[in-house]
């Protein structure tokens, strides 16, 4: 068995590394096998504390960081001499940090240090680990930079914003042994993606021809702010980092950057990992062999992302997959503003977040054998 160099073990902790982005493969888990199951239930709890804080500041969209918030927790916690609700040792860094700082000392009733370039965090030798909670463009280079800084890094979905990013990151990771979790939450934050892949691969709905995915997206456009200055508390040109020189305009930060080609892929990237996990969980797809799209954007405003999509996705030896993303959601199902659909010779499982259907010959079936 395996001690960290701070001294604290922790129980066969499956960190899973699920890295997926438009057209990206799936990295393979990486496992960290120790002993102390007190610790390591203290490690995963600080673990889910991090995560939850990131989504926090993410969320406020009058006080987050418009990069999100660099979240790093020095190594104490995990030597088992602080206790997890504890952040006294809590590091952040982001455009306005000043403001993601603020909300933790609400919560917490301290405030936490502040760094305005995650460079300088990173220097920091007592810190362990990073939690990456950016716009899309900005994960990437904070991940790698972590990595070579020897820091393990939790980073939220989607991983990157193009293949080659997130190659460089899967070669970071691997390079520096550095332990690596994607925020894909809904994949181990409930149990029904688990019991729905067990329905499918126990047989129960047949040979699998067909798997339908789709995410219901907004109907009503941005506007069209007129460009300005960006606000004095924004350095905008650390925003755009690798990102084109634009001129500012307040569709491009905050949560709807996400609807600007220069920063992410719209309603698609921000989604299709959450739903498509099940799918590839349960048929253990790897990289699809061809993808046809066609989309558009029918709402008035100045963002550039489709908000009406259709892509298919073909597999060697395995089923279609389509995923649909439109205002009403997939045809038959518009109760449901998300789901997965899995179409088998002998019935079909619908699949959201929290719930799971079986019907055979469109009806619905609740008396049947679980695995």
């Amino acid at each position: 068995m395996k001690s960290t160099k701070k001294g604290f073990t922790l129980v066969e902790v499956l960190i899973v590394v699920v890295i997926i982005a438009i057209l990206a493969s799936l990295i393979v888990p990486r496992m960290l096998m120790q002993t102390d199951k007190a610790k390591a239930a203290e490690a995963l709890q600080m673990i889910g504390a991090i995560r939850r804080a990131a989504e926090r500041l993410y969320d406020f969209r009058s006080t987050w960081s418009p990069t999100g918030a660099y979240v790093s927790i020095e190594s104490s916690p995990f030597a088992g001499g602080t206790n997890a609700g504890d952040w006294s040792d809590l590091g952040l860094t982001g455009i306005e940090k000043s403001n993601a700082a603020g909300l933790v000392e609400q919560t917490r009733g301290k405030r936490p240090p502040t760094f305005g370039d995650f460079r300088k965090l990173l220097e920091q030798k007592d810190v362990d680990a990073v939690c990456v909670a950016t716009p899309d463009h900005w994960h990437a280079l904070p991940t790698i930079l972590a990595c070579k800084a020897g820091k393990d890094v939790f980073c939220e979905k989607p991983l990157c914003y193009s293949i080659g990013e997130g190659r460089a990151m899967v070669a970071a990771a691997a390079a520096n042994q550095r332990i690596t979790q994607l925020g894909n939450h809904i994949h181990n934050d409930y149990p029904n993606y688990r019991r729905a892949v067990e329905l499918v691969r126990s047989g129960i709905l047949g040979k699998i021809d067909r798997v339908s995915c789709w995410i219901q997206s907004e109907d009503k456009g941005l506007v069209r702010p007129a460009d300005g200055t960006p606000p004095k508390e924004l350095d905008y040109d650390f925003w755009l980092g690798p990102a084109p020189k634009r001129s500012y305009n307040p569709n491009r930060s905050h949560f709807t950057f996400r609807y600007f080609w220069d920063y992410s892929g719209g309603v698609f990237t921000d989604f299709w990992c959450h739903i498509t996990d099940v799918a590839y969980w349960a048929l253990e797809l790897q990289a699809p062999t061809s993808v046809v799209t066609l989309g558009n954007r029918n709402l008035d405003d100045n963002a550039e992302t489709p908000n009406q999509m259709e892509v298919v996705y073909e597999y060697p030896g395995g089923p279609m997959l389509t995923w649909t993303v439109g205002p009403r959601g997939f045809p038959g199902f518009e109760n449901h503003n998300i789901g997965c659909l899995f179409q088998g010779s002998e019935g079909t499982l619908l699949v959201d977040y929290t719930t799971h259907q079986l019907f055979v010959k469109g009806k619905p079936v609740t008396d049947f054998q679980r695995p």
